[in-house]
């Protein structure tokens, strides 16, 4: 069992290190010999506390809180307009568990709209929360969109740094290059 997503990056250390030559990967022990070897993850697991954990780092910014505390140490009053987070426009990147989970907590609680960023756009919400569902090749639309991106693409094996919608390519150097 692994507690992240991302199993399938097992099998090539679990053929190198725990089978013995020649040995196909499955369960030698038992009643249960010649089954093949169960890989499971902790999918969906920690989900909501990140979900959390986004929309407080959402709040963070929007609430302007290193104002607040830079305002405290130096004994400032600093009366400004603090926004609001209703009418906001939430992105996600990548819409697994994460991305639903963030996306259900920032509607219910701010109204916030969202827009998922998936793959394939087709794949659709299961969650049915997203006002919009983009195709990887429609991301530069989630960026000018949205007050606020939340990243939750996995690390994978199939994920390499060549892949269309990996990760490590989506955020490469160019997507974020600005004119001098």
């Amino acid at each position: 069992h692994s507690f992240a997503a991302g199993v399938d990056g097992l099998t090539p250390f679990i053929q190198a290190c725990l089978l013995k030559d020649g040995e196909a990967a499955s369960v030698k022990a038992g009643d249960r010999a010649g089954t093949p070897l169960s890989m499971t993850n902790g999918r969906g697991a920690f989900s909501n506390s990140l979900a959390e954990y986004s929309v407080a780092a959402m709040l963070h910014f929007n609430k302007q809180l290193p104002r607040l505390a830079a305002n405290k140490v130096n004994a400032v009053w600093d009366n400004f307009v603090m926004d609001t987070m209703e009418g906001k426009t939430v992105g996600l990147v990548g819409y697994g568990s994460i991305g639903q989970a963030t996306a259900q907590m920032a509607k219910a609680a701010f109204g916030c709209k969202i827009i998922a960023l998936r793959r394939q756009a087709a794949a659709g919400d299961p969650a049915g929360v997203a006002d919009e569902v983009l195709g990887f090749e429609e991301r530069d639309k989630l960026f000018r969109e949205c007050d606020f991106v939340v990243c939750s693409l996995p690390k994978t094996v199939r994920d390499s740094p060549h892949r269309q919608g990996s990760s490590s390519s989506f955020f490469s150097r160019r997507h974020f290059d600005t004119p001098a």
